[in-house]
């Protein structure tokens, strides 16, 4: 019998799931776009258009890093980084790096060029400058705005990857870019909201166990 009951609280649990993800899958094809112009909208007379690293760094490297996990992260922060790109009018590498120093993003620079390829670099990176190793690259939404950008200027697709970062034990910021190459898929919001139902599945199964496991310690 409990095996049964277990087997009909998962089918629920499962079907719930189902049901969240097809409503916010709903709600984020619906969402309205927020144009560039609006976006850029400041009225801060005090504080004027610049915050603190802390605050950029907080909502890239704990918050989203940390909920979504890196892999799942990076993804859509490249895929953000592409679609900031397409709102913006690029016409040649010289408004690529007038871009990022207008967004005090870093002092960049391009290394190399060619039909095929671009080596690009940064340093004094706002995202990574000054972090610890942490075995990863973490400016996923700069090497998407490159790409992006630099489809604009080739009109081709281009995939771009940081291959260089803070975060990997380097002390710059290094992004290959190919061009002509199609990039893959971006991750399906169906993909996202499931990873994200089943972190919080799993947080609410282990506090279920944490619980019982006190309860267990009290009566000892």
């Amino acid at each position: 019998m409990s095996s049964q009951l277990e087997a009909e609280a998962l089918r629920l649990k499962q079907a719930a799931l189902e049901t969240l993800i097809t409503e916010y899958a709903r709600e984020a094809a619906a969402t309205e776009p927020v144009r560039w112009a609006e976006l850029v909208e400041c009225h801060r007379p005090t504080m004027g258009d610049a915050v603190s690293l802390y605050y950029l760094r907080a909502v890239r490297l704990l918050g989203c890093r940390e909920i979504f996990g890196p892999r799942l992260n990076s993804r859509l922060l490249q895929q953000a980084g592409r679609r900031a790109a397409s709102r913006l009018e690029f016409r040649d590498l010289d408004d690529v790096l007038a871009c990022l120093q207008r967004m005090m993003v870093g002092v960049p620079r391009v290394v190399s060029k060619d039909e095929d390829a671009l080596i690009f670099e940064e340093d004094e990176c706002a995202v990574c400058s000054g972090l610890a190793n942490l075995g990863e690259a973490v400016c996923s939404f700069e090497a998407g705005l490159l790409a992006g950008a630099l489809e604009q200027i080739r009109c081709k697709p281009v995939t771009a990857a940081e291959v260089k970062c803070w975060g990997l034990g380097d002390r710059v910021c290094r992004f290959e870019a190919r061009i002509g190459v199609t990039p893959s898929p971006g991750p399906d919001p169906l993909e996202v909201i499931a990873a994200l139902a089943a972190r919080a599945a799993q947080a609410s199964e282990l506090l279920v166990r944490l619980r019982e496991r006190e309860k267990e310690l009290e009566r000892l």
